[in-house]
């Protein structure tokens, strides 16, 4: 429904009884993936290319701050460790993880030049990271087949984040990403006998893409072999949609993997620096303040310059 347009009854409130964590995690679930909408829609409907830097930049924020703002106020016990948390509390929390990613990922391919394109790289790597723990920390005591298979997008997601960040090399930063995806590929592959089609479709996705860029390396060795007759790395006018930069054509937010700003921020980002070190990443998603007040200032100078 329009989120301007259609107002309707908070979900928790219509319950006859006290709601439950499930019945918590969905109502927030469906709230947040509104807002999300919201947020994505002032952007891409009226024309991101279209827009100035400075107004790009500034729905980035106003969007994350919105997100991180709406999550703040989630129900204390959605919060508590993975091991403890319900499928759908966990299906939350992927899902918050991935929304951040992607209100992010249209800065991606500007990391290299801006603050605003750092913050995004350094918001959507943490973001990364926190699906693949969690992945791993819930997968130790159970299995996902009993969540819902959304979180194989958000899963998908974050192992796209993985790869980018491997383009690096193989740097500190670069085996991290590639043990978080491992992580991810991992699970996907566990969950492949109860959602074949839709699992399958991203590992190969994730396959194709570790070709397109070059970090094959990253990929665990059963799914580093050459690509399977009839597949075939992402062709840029093709797979992309020929959406170049100055492109004022309508972007399908959904599609994580058809993307041209990520295609460009993998064959850019790094420059030529090769197998430099990018510690700066992982020592700024430390230090990345919780609070919204000074969002764009917090210590740039991880962020390798000004």
């Amino acid at each position: 429904m329009h989120w301007q347009r259609v107002k309707s009854t908070s979900f928790t409130s219509i319950l006859p009884t006290g709601a439950t964590v499930d019945e918590w995690a969905h109502e927030r679930f469906c709230e947040m993936w509104h807002l999300w909408d919201s947020c994505m829609d002032q952007g891409y409907a009226f024309g991101w290319y279209r827009l100035s830097q400075t107004e790009k930049e500034k729905l980035v924020l106003h969007s994350h701050q919105t997100l991180t703002k709406f999550y703040e106020t989630t129900n204390a016990y959605l919060h508590t460790p993975e091991d403890r948390l319900s499928e759908t509390a966990v299906w939350l929390q992927l899902s918050y993880q991935a929304a951040l990613i992607l209100i992010h990922r249209p800065l991606l391919s500007e990391a290299s030049g801006s603050k605003a394109g750092r913050f995004s790289l350094t918001v959507a790597t943490t973001a990364a990271a926190a699906i693949s723990r969690t992945v791993r920390e819930f997968g130790a005591t159970r299995k996902f087949t009993a969540i819902a298979p959304q979180i194989i997008d958000y899963i998908s997601i974050a192992a796209t984040m993985h790869l980018l960040n491997a383009t690096s090399g193989k740097n500190r930063l670069g085996r991290q990403s590639a043990n978080g995806l491992r992580t991810c590929v991992q699970t996907l592959s566990e969950m492949t006998p109860t959602w074949e089609r839709r699992a399958q479709d991203s590992l190969q996705h994730i396959q194709n893409l570790a070709h397109r860029w070059e970090v094959v390396w990253a990929l665990p060795i059963q799914h580093s072999q050459v690509l399977a007759c009839g597949a075939r790395p992402l062709n840029t006018e093709q797979d992309f949609g020929g959406l170049g930069p100055e492109s004022h054509a309508a972007v399908d937010v959904y599609n994580v993997f058809d993307d041209t700003a990520l295609n460009t921020a993998a064959e850019t980002l790094w420059g030529t620096e090769g197998t430099a070190d990018h510690d700066w990443i992982l020592q700024a998603a430390e230090g990345i303040p919780l609070s919204n007040e000074g969002l764009w200032d917090f210590d740039w100078q991880h962020l390798g310059g000004a």
